[in-house]
């Protein structure tokens, strides 16, 4: 593998560590707080329910930013993004609190 190739194996490696740890360190405690329960799967991946807005059981992948919506069976990109606008934002827990370069503009 070129050195560039190595690089770049890194740097994704890297991004994916961050992400994990933005999600652990921020937004998890957010979704807590809102009284959801969460559990974390031995595959780095976190279950929660969002009965309230009819979307159901919810497993959220922090490394790669996808989501899995259970009972649409539909995966979507962007899981931070949708995180923020469907459960923190709505309840007011995140406004202002935790800003990066994974909000939605």
């Amino acid at each position: 593998m070129s050195e560039t190739g190595k690089e770049y194996g890194q740097f994704v490696k890297q991004r994916r560590e961050e992400r994990y740890s933005q999600f652990v360190n921020t937004i998890l405690p957010a979704i807590k707080s809102l009284g959801y329960d969460v559990i974390q799967r031995n595959d780095f991946g976190f279950e929660f329910i969002v009965s309230k807005k009819g979307f159901g059981w919810v497993i959220f992948y922090p490394k790669g930013d996808r989501l899995l919506l259970c009972k649409q069976n539909k995966w979507l990109y962007g899981g931070f993004s949708w995180i923020r606008k469907h459960i923190l934002k709505s309840n007011g827990s995140m406004q202002n609190r935790c800003s990066d370069h994974y909000s939605a503009p």
